[in-house]
């Protein structure tokens, strides 16, 4: 099978959860002897054109310029892809950001295509579903809510303009959605997110699946005797992610009892500072690591947080560290608490869910570890093994795209 993958981000580049499941699932399946595409913006004075990376022919393409976040459809970025993927037959479009929001109908005249919701973009216009100047997100379809969360960044508009605008973007991916060959979505919880939203067809549920080696040795390194608890953070650092919320929580522990570490990359500038200041002593801040780094970090680790603020689509790093034996406490945000749901059944301590913006709720749920440091060794080896990996997603992928292909070959062509 000929297959592409149109990314809104250079996945060798940018370490996302969108670009590192996608390139993941694309490696994999040019393993597996399939011709795979990925499409990616060039940035800058970046060159474009075709380069072979670990068995995937990543394409660069100009998109022109970016356009004003007010005008939904770039023909320019559009047509750009429809080139880059003119002779490939089943394309995976990952995100519309930085294309057009007519990407997926123009390229299902000629091709079948799988749309993939990696985040709340399709619901929401900040894509994450984190209201701004005291606003509140819609439950249901409408987006007087969301016109109020926005007017006051688009003051020339006023409430009116930006409603209308947004009337117009539902219209739009309405009608992607109607284009896709098939919609699918990480999560049970964003299936029906958008399901609702957009008032379309329920998508597809694709788990990704850890991106670690499942079969990855973890040589588990017991603390001492009186030793602060270890607490890992891991992925992009920003205050959406709960990362300050965290470092209060943690600043509030006995002194001494704990230590949170922050591996990942810092991507709201000046953040790491202000968690150096929350913090004092009890956070340690580190530079970006890399997949193979994860078993180190699961055995030198005693618990993995993350209290994001964010609607989550899936929790990644949630379901990573749990493959490898790391109990994980995250947030009641969005999807993320799908991905402890077997290690909480398993043993509440292993796997829980506390209060996104909390930090009270956090120190509290953590004095408990603190007074009885055993309960993270024993709910570590009750931990359910896991068997699916991004490896299987990979796989689901194309055995969907067969059956696609093999119902609607595009032979002749459809009208648009």
């Amino acid at each position: 099978m000929k297959l592409a993958h149109v990314l809104s981000q250079d996945p060798t580049r940018f370490r996302g959860g969108t670009e590192v499941v996608t390139w993941a699932q694309a490696r994999a399946q040019a393993a597996l002897g399939h011709d795979v595409r990925v499409v990616v913006p060039a940035h800058g004075r970046e060159a474009v054109g075709s380069t072979m990376v670990d068995g995937v022919e990543l394409v660069r393409v100009d998109r022109g310029l970016r356009l004003a976040p007010t005008v939904f459809v770039d023909a320019e970025a559009r047509d750009a892809v429809l080139r880059a993927t003119a002779d490939v037959d089943l394309v995976h479009v990952h995100h519309w950001y930085g294309w057009s929001l007519d990407l997926v109908r123009h390229l299902a005249v000629e091709r079948a295509v799988v749309l993939h919701l990696h985040d709340a973009f399709s619901t929401c216009a900040r894509s994450f579903r984190v209201p701004a100047h005291g606003a509140s997100c819609p439950t249901g379809g409408g987006h007087d809510a969301c016109a109020r969360c926005l007017a006051p960044d688009f003051a020339a508009l006023g409430t009116f303009g930006v409603s209308a605008l947004l009337e117009e973007r539902r219209d739009l991916l309405q009608v992607e959605f109607a284009a896709a060959d098939a919609v699918v979505a990480p999560s049970a919880w964003l299936a029906r997110l958008v399901a609702e939203a957009l008032g379309t067809r329920e998508p597809l549920v694709v788990p990704h699946g850890p991106c670690v080696d499942p079969d990855a040795r973890v040589e588990f390194v017991p603390r001492e005797d009186g030793a602060p608890l270890r607490l890992l953070h891991a992925g992009n650092r920003a205050t959406v992610k709960g990362c300050l919320d965290l470092a209060r929580a943690v600043a509030a522990l006995p002194e001494g009892s704990a230590v949170l570490r922050f591996v990942g990359r810092e991507v709201e500038a000046g953040l790491d500072r202000r968690l150096s200041e929350v913090g004092g002593e009890s956070v340690v801040i580190e530079g970006e690591y890399e997949l193979a780094d994860w078993p180190r970090l699961a055995a030198e680790h005693d618990i993995c947080l993350l209290p994001s603020l964010a609607a989550e689509s899936y929790g990644l790093v949630a379901e990573e560290a749990l493959a490898l034996g790391l109990p994980t406490w995250v947030a009641d945000s969005g999807a993320l608490p799908e991905r402890v749901e077997s290690a909480h059944a398993a043993d509440s301590c292993a796997g829980r869910v506390l209060p996104a913006g909390s930090p009270e709720a956090w120190t509290e749920a953590l004095l408990e570890l603190v007074e009885s440091p055993g309960r993270l060794h024993h709910a570590r080896r009750l931990l359910p093994r896991r068997t699916r990996s991004v490896h299987d997603s990979a796989l689901q992928l194309l055995d969907l795209g067969r059956a696609l292909l093999a119902a609607d070959p595009r032979l002749p062509l459809r009208s648009a």
